[in-house]
């Protein structure tokens, strides 16, 4: 049954109330689960040398060394106050020692047969700038990282290879099927090394959106993480841990349909328009949407 659960690593939305892993980016929810369990407040030991007398009321005295010792109950639930914080402790720091271990290990297990044709892209660790310049629209370009009325022209970068001023599309490019099961966050980690950098297959892909993906269908995506990564820095920008992507509109977008694209059936139309106040949706215009 679906609820308003959110994965805390990738920002998926519609998570069930009883699922194990994020359904996107298979982050295990157990340890966070466990952490939500845990009450705020610990109970407070009982001040030392305070009891009730014959007539009920509070009495306050010095007690002796041997009180404890003649009431074992009240010395045990005593040390059972400082036991507990700490096997909590030791059951989180297991929780989350598997969880680095699995996550560790899937990373490293070999893509499925359908996939080896596929050349893997290099892990890349997303790197984001601490601040950004405010949003504009005209500084997207897309759908490659070419620039308007020079697609054929090759980017300068470090990064890239410059064997010649040009370069052909099906050098740069390729197509993707998608299979079963998939998400743009597990299809960015198969070909890029990295499940962050799933705007960069929106981008490419007109009208893709994280929820109307479809099994079967083509994708187009690059064959260079590198040029991915180089992308995905001019796709989006950061605000804090909320990153924004520059949504291209397309025929037939409205704020509903857009909304239902990328944050499921559960997304608010008020969310986009409160980000986008000045929005026509013409085809071709950009509006800046929440990927996270």
């Amino acid at each position: 049954m679906a609820s308003d659960k959110t994965c805390p690593i990738c920002g998926f939305q519609l998570i069930s109330t009883d699922a194990a892993n994020c359904p996107q980016c298979d982050a295990d929810l157990t340890c966070f689960t466990v952490l939500d369990s845990i009450p705020d407040e610990m109970p407070v030991a009982p001040d030392v040398g305070e009891w009730k007398s014959e007539n009920g009321g509070p009495k306050t005295e010095d007690r002796p060394l041997s009180s404890s010792l003649e009431n074992p109950v009240s010395e045990k639930h005593f040390l059972g106050i400082w036991i507990f914080p700490g096997a909590v402790f030791l059951v989180l720091a297991g929780l989350m020692s598997g969880l680095l271990i699995a996550q560790s290990n899937q990373s490293e297990q070999s893509s499925p047969e359908v996939f080896k044709r596929f050349p893997m892209g290099i892990k890349i660790p997303v790197k984001t700038p601490s601040s950004y310049a405010p949003f504009d629209p005209s500084a997207f370009d897309g759908p490659g990282f070419f620039l308007k009325d020079a697609e054929e022209k090759q980017v300068e970068s470090a990064d890239f290879k410059k064997t010649s001023n040009t370069i052909r599309k099906g050098e740069i490019y390729t197509d993707y099927e998608v299979g079963e099961n998939e998400t743009l966050w597990r299809i960015a980690k198969k070909c890029y090394g990295n499940g962050f950098y799933f705007p960069v297959l929106m981008e490419l892909n007109s009208g893709l959106g994280v929820y109307n993906l479809e099994k079967g269908a083509r994708l187009k995506v690059l064959k260079d993480s590198g040029r991915a990564e180089h992308l995905y820095h001019q796709i989006v920008r950061v605000a804090g841990k909320r990153i924004w992507y520059g949504y291209r509109v397309i025929n037939g977008d409205n704020f509903e349909g857009i909304a239902v694209k990328l944050y499921g059936s559960e997304g608010t139309v008020q969310r986009i328009m409160n980000d986008n106040p000045q929005a026509s949706l013409q085809p071709g215009e950009r509006i800046q949407v929440e990927v996270r």
